[in-house]
């Protein structure tokens, strides 16, 4: 093999271990070679995996948006230095190409004969400090990146780009005691801060800080997150669940998406031509029943999730948007939990439809879910009926005032531009909490 072929191999960690390698070089058939750690590279994997099962799960670690295009125009670029291929493979080239990105998870890269990236070394307070011009220029760069325009100069400085899913313009950087940083290569962020600064949806960073911040108060597993004024622009900030500071570094938690854990590739919303099983949540409480430590537990929270979204309004919950934590080698057998809660968010008091993307029990309108379509959900996701009632039962009895905590907290923390918009939309996502958790106890009752 010569020393460009030999270049031309990725190489996938997890916590530092090798868990695939594979051939990046697209004039060459491809090729899977499993490692020690890749059965805990996904939730349900053994480490039998095939190419395509591969290559589908690494396809959702690839960034979204004009990202993407942009790093498929970089490993263009990069084989061409190396003798001139004309195409690019999806995703082996494009993560070759990048070893030196931020990853989901506890995901890294890297390429050739390397054994392993190094571990992070480095103190998070000596990550750079980023002032307010290095901040907009940040963002900017983000902006300009996914595709989008502020009508501002270009930023003059060629920042690092995280691997990060969504289509809204966002990157990675570390809060510090409200002091911002940005780690160096090879180390890893804190914090997501993604601009949602469209007039199309005014007060949409408020009512996602609001939404997380109700599924803290019920007591669920998510992502503490902010709305804040960066640079001028409105930005939501999310804590990165798959993130732990420890000793003063930044250390990675395994995540993956339900795309990935369900093999479903890169598709975030069915298809018209999916079953039934692929257009619900059957195979999510199976991932959770095949490795969860405590898989009732599980299965609960996983339910409750379902509930508190549905009654917020939260439609848009896709199979990205839902997160699998997985245990490290190391620490016995591969155990899976719930991620915590990211993204959510309402669309009441907005244009936009709060169907649901995902069904309950067949059902994907939200004023037509009651008692009988839980009892479907729990029949078709292999549960059991009682507890499942009993589970949404509960979240539709603290709901109310888990909204209303939210709200006093969300008032005191938050920075929202667009003022009105925000307390207009709060003020229809209340009544619509309220009303949603009425009909569903009064529905109960009538049951009873």
């Amino acid at each position: 093999m010569s020393t460009n072929q030999q270049s031309l191999r990725l190489n996938v960690h997890i916590h530092g271990q090798l868990a695939l390698s594979m051939e990046a070089n697209p004039d060459r058939p491809a090729s899977l070679e499993s490692g020690d750690a890749m059965p805990w590279l996904s939730s349900t994997w053994s480490g039998d995996e095939d190419k395509v099962t591969a290559q589908l799960w690494l396809l959702c670690c690839l960034p979204e948006n004009g990202v993407l295009e942009q790093w498929v125009g970089e490993a263009l670029a990069a084989l061409r230095r190396l003798g001139g291929f004309g195409q690019v493979r999806l995703p082996e080239t494009v993560l070759w190409a990048h070893p030196d990105s931020e990853y989901p998870g506890a995901m890294s890269v890297s390429v050739g004969d390397a054994a392993s990236p190094p571990n992070p070394q480095m103190p998070l307070q000596d990550y750079e400090r980023l002032g307010s011009a290095d901040m907009e220029s940040l963002l900017q760069d983000a902006i300009a990146a996914s595709g989008g325009a502020s009508g501002r100069a270009r930023p003059s400085r060629r920042w690092p780009v995280a691997s990060l899913s969504g289509m809204r313009p966002k990157t990675a950087a570390t809060l510090d005691n409200g002091i911002w940083r940005l780690a160096p290569q090879g180390h890893l962020n804190t914090a997501i801060v993604k601009v949602e600064d469209s007039r199309r949806n005014p007060g949409e960073a408020g009512i996602e800080s609001l939404c997380q911040q109700t599924l803290l108060q019920l007591g669920l597993r998510a992502a503490p997150t902010q709305s804040q004024v960066i640079a001028g622009l409105q930005c939501v900030i999310s804590e990165r669940s798959d993130r732990v500071v420890t000793n003063g570094r930044v250390l990675p938690i395994h995540q993956e998406d339900f795309r990935q854990a369900g093999d479903f590739g890169p598709e975030k919303y069915p298809a018209a031509y999916d079953s039934s099983e692929k257009r619900g949540w059957a195979q999510a409480y199976q991932v959770l029943r095949q490795g969860a430590e405590d898989a009732d537990a599980e299965c609960d929270a996983l339910t409750r999730f379902l509930a508190a979204t549905w009654m917020l309004g939260h439609g848009d919950l896709h199979r990205g948007n839902l997160g699998f934590r997985v245990s490290a080698p190391g620490e016995g057998p591969k155990r899976v939990s719930i991620a915590p809660a990211y993204d959510v968010s309402s669309a009441v008091g907005t244009p936009y439809s709060n169907e649901l993307v995902l069904e309950i029990g067949g059902q994907q309108q939200p004023a037509k879910i009651r008692p009988g379509s839980w009892r479907e959900h729990a029949r078709s996701c292999g549960l059991d009926a009682a507890q499942t009632l009993d589970v949404v039962a509960d979240v539709a009895a603290r709901l109310p005032d888990a909204f209303a905590d939210a709200r006093r907290i969300c008032a005191a923390q938050d920075e929202n531009r667009e003022k009105g918009s925000v307390a207009t939309r709060t003020e229809k996502t209340a009544r619509h909490v309220q009303e949603c958790a009425r009909e569903f106890r009064c529905a109960m009752e009538r049951a009873a």
